[in-house]
């Protein structure tokens, strides 16, 4: 069986997200890409079933929020517009990093990427990750040791 195939297949079929640069970016959290839309039972197929699940319908359409103990996820008409994870289950960018950033991982495996820039908030332990020209970015809050102890995104409007 040529192995190729599906890493071929893989590769081609996956969507990606530009966030204004030159290069498309895969954003991903969990291995979800943030480009697609999901279904609640597309989310519990890939996470499990959530400790606490929220629906309303907002003016803009179905909002969902998915809590796994200190992780909230939210959703609005399938497509991620929200994270706030605290623990080491939500990986960001895995298809660039061997297991993706982690809650716990040294703030400096931003480095490992190929794109984007770490930016120092000025105030103590809060970092945000920017990519290219876009709004949006990955809010990141670190301990002393610049250990990450949280990652925050929200999709701007």
């Amino acid at each position: 069986m040529n192995v190729f195939g599906p890493f071929l297949l893989y590769t081609l079929l996956l969507p990606k997200v530009g966030f204004s640069t030159m290069e498309e970016v895969l954003f991903d959290i969990a291995h979800l890409n943030i480009d697609n839309s999901y279904t609640k039972s597309e989310i519990v197929a890939l996470w499990g079933e959530p400790d606490v699940y929220h629906q309303h319908q907002s003016e803009f359409g179905l909002d969902e929020s998915y809590y796994y103990k200190g992780n909230n996820i939210t959703f609005n008409k399938g497509l991620l517009t929200f994270f706030y994870v605290e623990d080491r289950r939500f990986p960001i960018f895995t298809s660039y990093v061997p297991g993706g950033i982690k809650v716990g991982d040294p703030v400096t495996v931003f480095n490992q990427l190929s794109f984007g820039k770490l930016h120092f908030r000025g105030i103590a332990g809060e970092f945000y990750f920017q990519i290219g020209e876009a709004d949006d970015a990955i809010k990141v809050r670190a301990d002393e040791q610049n250990k990450i102890t949280s990652l925050i995104y929200r999709v701007s409007v």
